[in-house]
């Protein structure tokens, strides 16, 4: 596996470099199709590395003129197979087996044919589809994974590692940093990207990536090995053997990747469900889901909370199923005893939620989400550090989704009134945290 612009990334916006313009409630995702059309920063990285990873491979051309020029050809379409078969994760982007080939390809042949396998692998992936992606995403990836194959070969080979000669005792060393300038490599280039994308923190993006991508390395790079040894000793019969279970294996991981993508289409039947009751709040768990996930990332939070949030967000009004439509959608003032049956409606939804497994830790921030810093809040009337941080995120996304929406009782608030607003309650009854994230958010996409 390779972390790539358009597979492998672990964040969903990288894979389609989307530009985010963000209308009053509803952001609207456009895809960049031209270099040209990119801001001047991102445009200047792209082509930093496009030229640096061109300048490897043409100090590189001399691997055409070895003499197993014919194992070469084979261990790069093995590079462009295993990248083509990705295996897609939730949030876009993918994983494959192409590090493993290309870490093969290094031990075997050094590091000369392992950027041009690289590369080129990365380059003709998805041959059936080329067209799918932008060109410039293409030689982006090209040019980085050259950069991180001829690291990691140069590296292989100055602590003494010799290419053809895969001794694990005698090379152990070489073999371990040549794995782990791979990772930081790409790593760090995609962080790089990522942050001048999006406009946020490199640390928060770069330990996130670090976080998922480390894994995959450590079991790919033992792969790789493998790969080599078959070749050395089996040739091609080897490595063909090698891969069945690999492919065993990619299903497995494949399956397990569609049942969490049911997961959320699930929620996300739910929530469109809650609010079929109300056509007032058509849309609202997404939206507030939206504004939860951009406030957990500012904020720097890792993805599997971030997750977490999410879930909690799409759900975190499913108790109103149990409120009476008349008390929901009355237009007026609701009396004591009607405010205090909508009250309930937090620890319902963490009641029907905490019975489901995955859900179990966004239930409770389900159940505490409209509680306040000063203790006014209900159900518990939990105070200050009482209250779980993914709840009051999804506390200030809900207020500001509700107050730039229409309701019965009143028309929606303009965005810079629901801002100041928020900047009120932050005294006493919301994190100020959250709320200067959320800010900071907004300020990013030129909505305040």
């Amino acid at each position: 596996m390779g972390n790539s612009y358009s597979t492998h990334t672990g964040s969903g916006w990288w894979g389609k470099l989307p530009l985010v313009m963000c209308f009053r409630r509803r952001p609207q995702i456009v895809e960049v199709k031209l270099l040209k059309n990119l801001p001047f920063k991102l445009k200047f990285y792209i082509t930093i590395i496009d030229i640096i990873g061109l300048l490897i491979l043409f100090k590189s051309i001399d691997v055409f003129k070895i003499p197993n020029l014919g194992d070469f050809l084979f261990f790069l379409i093995l590079a462009v197979l295993a990248e083509s078969f990705k295996v897609d994760l939730p949030y876009g982007g993918g994983v494959t087996v192409g590090f493993a080939v290309v870490f093969a390809s290094i031990l075997l042949f050094g590091a000369s044919a392992g950027a041009w396998i690289a590369a080129v692998g990365i380059l003709l992936k998805d041959l059936h589809n080329f067209s799918s992606t932008p060109l410039y995403k293409r030689l982006f990836n090209a040019g980085m994974f050259a950069i991180m194959a001829g690291a990691s070969g140069s590296v292989y080979k100055l602590l003494g590692g010799m290419p053809g000669h895969i001794e694990l005792g005698q090379n152990l060393l070489p073999i371990a940093a040549s794995i782990l300038v791979y990772a930081f490599i790409n790593i760090t280039l995609l962080t790089v990207v990522m942050s001048i994308a999006s406009g946020n923190r490199p640390v928060s993006i770069w330990v996130s990536n670090l976080k998922w991508a480390t894994p995959h390395y450590l079991a790919l790079g033992p792969l790789g090995i493998l790969l080599g040894l078959s070749y050395t000793n089996f040739g091609y019969q080897g490595v063909v053997l090698l891969l069945i279970p690999i492919l065993a294996a990619r299903h497995s991981f494949k399956l397990y990747m569609e049942m969490r993508k049911v997961y959320l289409e699930t929620i996300q039947a739910l929530a469109s469900a809650i609010e079929a009751k109300d056509p007032y709040t058509k849309g609202h768990s997404e939206r507030v889901a939206q504004y939860a996930v951009k406030i957990s990332r500012e904020m720097g939070l890792p993805e599997d909370r971030v997750e977490i949030i999410q879930y909690a967000a799409l759900l975190h009004d499913i108790g109103k199923i149990g409120i009476s439509d008349r008390i929901l959608n009355k237009p007026g003032s609701l009396s004591d005893i009607e405010f205090e049956t909508i009250k309930s409606h937090p620890a319902i939804g963490s009641q029907i939620i905490r019975g489901v497994r995955f859900l179990e830790k966004a239930s409770e921030l389900v159940k505490h989400h409209h509680e306040k810093r000063n203790g006014t809040g209900y159900p518990d009337g939990l105070k200050q550090d009482q209250i779980p941080l993914g709840a009051e995120i999804l506390s200030v996304a809900d207020i500001f989704d509700a107050l730039t929406s229409d309701r019965p009782y009143r028309k929606a608030w303009s965005i810079k009134e629901a801002v100041n607003q928020l900047k009120k309650e932050a005294k006493a009854q919301l994190n100020p945290n959250v709320v200067n994230a959320l800010i900071r958010v907004l300020e990013k996409e030129g909505v305040v």
